[in-house]
C-alpha cells in the first residue's frame, strides 16, 4: 500500500503515473514466515524524470520500512530492475490524422472514437523512442461483433477485457478491417 502513496504525495497530479504490484510471491508453507518474499511491479508515465522518480521513491520506502522494523541492512531489500521501462507511445498526428480520414471512409465516421490518452504498457512504443525517433501511430480495433456491442450497450452483457481469458473477437472481421486500414493508411501516407 506504501507504494501508492508515491503517485499521491511526490508527483505533481498533472503528472500520470501508474504503480502496480502485479506479482506477490514467497514462501512455501501457511505457518513458515519466507526467507524471501518477490515482488514484481509495473511502472507507467509518460515522463522519464517522473519514472526516475518513482525508482527512487521505492528504493527509500522499501528502505525506510526495513529500517523502521530494526531489520540489519543486509537483510534490506534488493529493489532490481529486471527490465526496461517500456516507454510512453506518442501518436505522430500527421499518421493519426491519415488514419483517421482512412477509418471514417472505410468504416463510417460513427464507428471512429478518438480516446484520451491511455496509460497502457505497449512494447511498440519503443520505436518511437529511438534515436531515429520514429514516427508512430497506434489504433485500436474493436473487435466485437456489433450483437454483442448492442448488448453491452444495453447492459445485459458485459464485455471481457482484452487480456481476458473470455477475450474473443470476430477473427474474420476483425483481422479484414484492421488489414483494410493499415493498408490504406500506408498508401495514402506514401502518396502524400
Amino acid at each position: 500500500m506504501e507504494l501508492q502513496t508515491i503517485v499521491s504525495r511526490n508527483l505533481n497530479p498533472l503528472d500520470d503515473a501508474v504503480i502496480t504490484v502485479g506479482s506477490i510471491r514467497g514462501g512455501t508453507k501457511h505457518n513458515i514466515i519466507p526467507d524471501e518474499v518477490n515482488l514484481q511491479l509495473t511502472i507507467r508515465t509518460y515522463k522519464e524524470e517522473v519514472r526516475n522518480l518513482i525508482h527512487k521513491r521505492i528504493k527509500e520506502i522499501c528502505d525506510g520500512i526495513a529500517a523502521s522494523m530494526g531489520l540489519d541492512k543486509s537483510r534490506w531489500p534488493k529493489i532490481v530492475m529486471r527490465d526496461q521501462s517500456t516507454p510512453a507511445n506518442f501518436n505522430d498526428g500527421m499518421l493519426i490524422d491519415i488514419m483517421t480520414d482512412v477509418s471514417n471512409s472505410l468504416i463510417g465516421k460513427e464507428n471512429v472514437v478518438a480516446v484520451e490518452p491511455q496509460m497502457v504498457g505497449e512494447d511498440f512504443a519503443r520505436y518511437g523512442s529511438t534515436k531515429e525517433d520514429i514516427p508512430t501511430a497506434m489504433y485500436w480495433l474493436g473487435t466485437v461483433p456489433k450483437e454483442r456491442m448492442d448488448r453491452y450497450i444495453s447492459g445485459e452483457y458485459a464485455l471481457p477485457a482484452l487480456h481476458s481469458p473470455f477475450y474473443y473477437p470476430d477473427i474474420e472481421n476483425s483481422i479484414r478491417t484492421g488489414v483494410k486500414v493499415s493498408t490504406e493508411s500506408l498508401i495514402k501516407l506514401f502518396n502524400n
